[in-house]
């Protein structure tokens, strides 16, 4: 546990291997994926297949990111907007997702054992009126891979 909590405390230190070898630092990543999403420059959040274990990204806006394949076990992600973010393939046991927004997320083949869904949001709001539920929402209620 004490492992867990210091992990998640060097955040603004951690720096990660990325899919092409190369490394970059996560706060940089994060604050050029927010320019992106008001509109004021900045670049999408690129983590395709990033090691992002045990990482702290509490509260974070990776809406639209693209985290496709990404190693997100045991990574907190509470309140986390993951709207729109491509989180296909991506493993994410044992994360903390609690109150996380994944309305529209796409977590095909993603691995969500373990992991806490309390108070996840992923209804689409267009069918919220009918009362109808996702696929997401479906496949999370039965606890399995999506």
């Amino acid at each position: 546990m004490r492992d867990r909590r210091a992990a998640r405390q060097k955040l603004s230190a951690l720096i990660l291997g990325l899919g092409g070898g190369s490394k970059m630092d996560l706060k940089k990543i994060l604050d050029e994926h927010l320019l992106w999403l008001n509109g004021e420059g900045g670049s999408r959040a690129d983590l395709r297949d990033a090691d992002l274990r045990g990482a702290n990204l509490c509260g974070a806006n990776l809406c639209g990111a693209n985290l496709r394949g990404s190693n997100l076990c045991d990574a907190d992600l509470r309140g986390a907007n993951l709207c729109g973010a491509d989180l296909s393939d991506a493993d994410l046991r044992d994360a903390d997702l609690c109150g996380a927004n994944l309305c529209g997320a796409d977590l095909r083949g993603a691995n969500l054992c373990g992991a806490n869904l309390r108070l996840v949001g992923v209804i689409d709001k267009r069918k919220a009126r009918s009362g109808k539920k996702t696929a997401v929402w479906a496949a999370l209620e039965e606890g399995k891979k999506a």
